[in-house]
């Protein structure tokens, strides 16, 4: 997860439109790892956490389909703020 959002934000911080397989593969393991921790901690401040980290990586696939950079360069500024904000609170 981390190493597609580093290629992911990389790309798009150099003004270049990350390849798709990229954003297929960093959507899937958010999605797992929101789902395995879902299972692994049950705890509704984790899961809230979880959802709303989903709520913000979703939109990234459609920012990508109309190759608008800034939009993408704000969703991926959001979520590391949000991923930040988790691993603070619950590690």
């Amino acid at each position: 997860l981390q190493a597609d959002y580093k290629v992911l934000e990389r790309a798009v911080r150099g003004g270049i439109l990350p390849a798709e397989e990229t954003l297929e593969s960093f959507l899937s393991l958010a999605e797992i790892m929101v789902e395995v921790d879902a299972r692994v901690y049950d705890d509704a401040e984790m899961k809230s956490a979880g959802a709303a980290f989903l709520a913000d990586a979703l939109p990234l696939r459609e920012a990508y389909r109309r190759h608008d950079m800034d939009a993408l360069a704000e969703l991926l500024a959001r979520l590391d703020r949000r991923r930040g904000a988790c691993h603070a609170q619950f590690k």
